[in-house]
């Protein structure tokens, strides 16, 4: 139980459950335990075993998270995604997933390391001091790891970014294209469709040309028809005149033709 006089330090662990802290509690739980004895009569002794399972417990969180961020780095350097928005976000929160806990693991190492070098101020035996020197040398290069880790995971961002916005305007570049050529296409067309408006407005004035001769002629055909009219009613009547001649020399001919003939007999006598 924590007291006034005394000091109170608190160790984030990467994990509740691990091998080196199972250990720790099973020697301090054994009343008949040589060890557990000497670490309750010591506590310099069980703060080092504390830091010892801290240490190494950062130790393997940290190859784990280094491990994965290679998986994740090698999926970055891959050029061709089959959903490129999606795929880079998806990336892009996992990696900045990374740099969060990293920056957490550097402050829980950044905090033991603290912790130790105030124990280092205490006196202690030889060996524990050498002990909380090593581990405090192995903080330090914890905390350089998470400082390289972290700056290759930017990077990596970086990367996955720069990656999309190259992949980006290379399909604004060709959706560029692709307009630039469907305008030229259609100004073709408009050509095209204003050249044959032009020609359909000389067909329809040529059509129109030949509509005023075929009026033409068919007016002056129909001044021949009326023509061809008159004259065959001029003909219908000079057959009337010559028919009814005709009646009348067959009736009045003959009697003059008998008179005549009598006459000159007469004069012959």
């Amino acid at each position: 139980m924590y007291t006034e006089d005394r000091d109170l330090f608190v160790l984030l662990h990467s994990t509740s459950d691990t091998a080196s802290l199972k250990l720790l509690v099973s020697i301090l739980s054994s009343p008949e335990d040589q060890h557990a004895n000497i670490l309750r009569s010591q506590s310099a002794s069980l703060h080092s075993m504390f830091s010892s399972c801290h240490v190494h417990d950062w130790r393997l969180y940290l190859r784990e998270k280094d491990s994965g961020f290679y998986d994740v780095n090698n999926l970055a350097m891959t050029p061709k995604l089959s959903r490129p928005g999606q795929e880079s976000f998806d990336r892009v929160k996992t990696l900045r997933r990374m740099v969060d806990s990293i920056l957490f693991t550097r402050a829980c190492c950044q905090s033991h390391r603290d912790v130790l070098k105030t124990f280092s101020a205490l006196p202690v035996t030889t060996t524990l001091g050498s002990t909380i020197t090593t581990h405090s040398n192995l903080l330090d290069t914890y905390i350089e790891g998470c400082n390289t880790l972290t700056n290759s995971i930017n990077n990596s961002i970086g990367l996955v970014e720069n990656t999309l916005l190259l992949h980006n305007q290379l399909e604004t570049a060709k959706l560029d294209t692709e307009i630039r050529d469907m305008t030229k296409q259609m100004k073709n067309s408009i050509a095209d469709n204003a050249s044959i408006m032009v020609k359909v407005r000389d067909l329809t004035a040529q059509n129109n040309t030949v509509l005023e001769r075929v009026k033409h002629l068919t007016e002056q055909n129909g001044a021949v028809m009326e023509k061809v009219q008159e004259l065959t009613q001029n003909s219908v009547n000079d057959s009337v005149v010559v028919t009814l001649i005709t009646v009348l020399s067959a009736f009045y001919l003959p009697g003059r033709f008998v008179a005549l003939s009598s006459f000159s007999f007469c004069v012959c006598h």
